[in-house]
């Protein structure tokens, strides 16, 4: 499916899972690394909280799974993105706060035509 997405002219994937990007990253024009810490995407997902169904025990393995983001060295590790983006040759953002990446939207915002 990342693969169909990504053969489009125009398309947005996003890689919390860094292996789904990888698939396309070739393809790429553009790359936006939303890399808030631990406190801010820990607000969010208990904010969020149990979705799709979740029962208590997979919503707090889930937060568990966040949370080790830092540690793991996998392509959903901070490491992963971390080498997926300085490998990255063109356009490429790094937004580290919930402000920059307000900003960002308010910029493209600003810039696109409502249909019709």
């Amino acid at each position: 499916m990342t693969r169909s997405a990504g053969s489009g002219s125009r398309w947005i994937i996003e890689g919390v899972f860094g292996w789904l990007a990888e698939v396309v990253v070739e393809r790429a024009t553009a790359l936006i690394w939303t890399d808030l810490q631990w406190e801010d995407c820990k607000t969010g997902l208990l904010t969020r909280g149990q979705r799709r169904g979740w029962n208590q025990a997979e919503f707090i393995e889930l937060v568990a799974w966040a949370e080790a983001y830092w540690v793991r060295d996998t392509a959903t590790s901070f490491k992963g993105h971390l080498r997926l983006y300085d490998d990255f040759s063109s356009t490429k953002l790094r937004l580290k706060s919930r402000a920059e990446i307000a900003e960002l939207v308010s910029f493209l915002a600003s810039r696109v035509s409502p249909p019709g």
